[in-house]
């Protein structure tokens, strides 16, 4: 059995699986900007809402003053019929004259404010209709990259299914060495000689070495990585 070959077609497998994973793992970070545009437009509905609602109370504020101040000024008419001097009837007359002129100024910023709900209404309708878009794009985009994120799993169990498939064929001890350079050699276990070198760290390798490669079935060790070191010619044979 050539265990050279053998760790060359698991390699092969596990650089797919290895495109796989990043391609999984960037699939998130194309909702980002959609999460970001919904917060956005959240933030500015939530800011026209808290203006609307200041407007509104501070409206109702004034038509309680308007309120009041009608209250008082009814009350002052009807005791400008017990009056019994001129000067109690000017200081009467002056108070509601005080308090009609108050709720005068009163009504007209009311008008203002009431122009300004009317704006502001419309900015939120607006700013709500563009938040339920962005939030429609959120939850499509969500579920299409979900569905993509459901088929990169499918496709990395049926390729590891695959190198599994192989590793059945090899020593265990070959196979646990294989396992634990994929996890520490960033997902590369096997090396070729390229150039006289690993074709990873770059190491030179020993004229001996290069020697023994070129008719080797068992896989050779790079003295400096650790990686299996097979040579360039595995894959064509």
């Amino acid at each position: 059995m050539n265990l050279s070959r053998k760790l060359d077609e698991m390699q092969a497998i596990d650089d797919e699986i290895s495109v796989f994973l990043k391609e999984s793992g960037h699939l998130p970070e194309q909702l980002k900007g959609l999460r970001q545009a919904v917060a956005q437009d959240e933030e500015s509905l939530q800011k026209v809402q808290d203006e609307l609602k200041s407007c509104k109370e501070t409206q109702k504020k004034m038509e309680l003053s308007v309120k009041s101040n009608n209250e008082l000024i009814e009350k002052y008419k009807k005791q400008l019929n017990s009056v019994t001097n001129n000067k109690e009837y000017k200081a009467l007359n002056s108070e509601i004259s005080l308090l009609t002129g108050k709720n005068s100024e009163i009504e007209e910023k009311d008008l203002k404010f009431m122009e300004q709900e009317k704006v502001l209404q419309e900015k939120k309708e607006e700013v709500q209709a563009q938040c339920e878009k962005t939030q429609q794009a959120l939850q499509d985009g969500e579920s299409e990259i979900n569905s993509k994120i459901g088929t990169v799993k499918k496709q990395i169990e049926a390729k590891r299914a695959e190198r599994n498939a192989i590793a059945k064929d090899l020593p265990l001890s070959i196979v646990k060495q294989y396992v634990l350079l994929i996890k520490k050699k960033n997902r590369k276990a096997v090396a070729f000689a390229q150039k006289d070198a690993c074709s990873e760290c770059g190491f030179r390798l020993r004229p001996q070495l290069l020697l023994e490669l070129k008719s080797a079935t068992e896989p050779k060790v790079c003295e400096n990585c650790g990686r299996f070191l097979i040579g360039s010619q595995a894959n064509s044979e």
